[in-house]
């Protein structure tokens, strides 16, 4: 078929030279008939990616490589379409507002571990694409010397609000068998012509050890990067179904103290790829408000830009 010969062939150049790009595949029609992103984004999107992920990065990592970062980039279809589209437009968004920081290393290093910095990075250019001011790294005062720092100041008008971004390290691995179940799927459907797709989600909550990551995530969070004076927000990313009545009953049970007071609301999200016939990466959120809170953040406007990327 001609996208599998388009593919192989966009492979082949990149084993040569790194030039991904050389074939602008994302300029076919097929990928807007949604009206997701315009031309005009993709191409700000692409040329972010490109200048990003150059040739000279991409020979030390293409094919056969652990960073699953390169494979998504030798894909096509509009499940990398849209990741692609995504990550670049955040990468730009981010750029133009010079708050890059260590991003770009996080995401170009193997020893990294990439899928938390475009986690963060997607958050952060929310925010800044609704009009708030975002200080990165600010300083929480606590920690060895007082030099712990949360994730991001946020304020807009006259609410201000502390975000720490958490991803457990368990779930890397589980991310690369993801996207490489991914890449797999999409190739035999192609070999087989065949529309059909499939949804690769993280595994089902089964240990309790993987719930503990979860909770000493956000207890260090509270403890260290969340200024004492809050209102604290910690968004971390669980691969698994957790219940959200019980995980509300644990966070009454754990945070039922004094200082503990400064930490707002927990935010639940779960990452979902779809490789259906609407190729969506998918993103299953649940807030969970701290019972015992000094400052309820449930009606300010950063909340609601939390909110408006369930599903999405």
């Amino acid at each position: 078929m001609m996208v599998n010969s388009s593919i192989l062939k966009r492979r082949n150049i990149t084993l040569k030279n790194g030039k991904w790009w050389a074939i602008p595949w994302w300029r076919q029609d097929q990928y807007y008939k949604d009206g997701l992103f315009t031309r005009e984004q993709a191409e700000v999107a692409f040329n972010e990616s490109i200048n990003v992920f150059d040739d000279k990065w991409m020979l030390e990592h293409r094919i056969n490589s652990n960073h699953s970062l390169a494979i998504m980039l030798l894909g096509e279809g509009l499940l990398y379409f849209k990741f692609l589209c995504s990550l670049g437009l955040s990468l730009h968004i981010v750029r133009e507002a010079n708050l890059l920081g260590d991003l770009v290393r996080r995401l170009k290093n193997p020893k990294e571990y990439w899928e938390a910095a475009a986690f963060e990075l997607k958050y952060l250019s929310q925010f800044l694409q609704q009009g708030f001011k975002v200080e990165r790294n600010y300083p929480s005062g606590k920690g060895k010397k007082g030099k712990c720092n949360c994730d991001f100041k946020i304020s807009k008008d006259d609410e201000i609000v502390f975000v720490e971004v958490k991803r457990p390290k368990e779930i890397h691995r589980r991310n690369t068998e993801i996207v490489k179940k991914v890449s797999h799927c999409f190739l035999t459907s192609i070999s087989k012509n065949d529309s059909e797709g499939e949804n690769f989600t993280g595994a089902s909550l089964s240990s309790k050890d993987e719930l503990q990551s979860i909770w000493r995530l956000i207890t260090y969070a509270a403890n260290y990067q969340i200024p004492p004076e809050g209102p604290g927000v910690v968004i971390i990313e669980s691969p698994w179904a957790l219940d959200q009545k019980e995980f509300q009953e644990a966070a009454g049970r754990r945070f039922n103290q004094t200082k503990y007071s400064h930490l707002s609301a927990i935010v639940l999200v779960r990452v979902s790829f779809n490789a259906a016939n609407e190729c969506r990466i998918c993103h299953n959120i649940n807030i969970i408000k701290n019972p015992k809170t000094k400052i309820d953040v449930s009606s300010y406007s950063a909340i609601g830009v939390i909110h408006s990327l369930n599903g999405n």
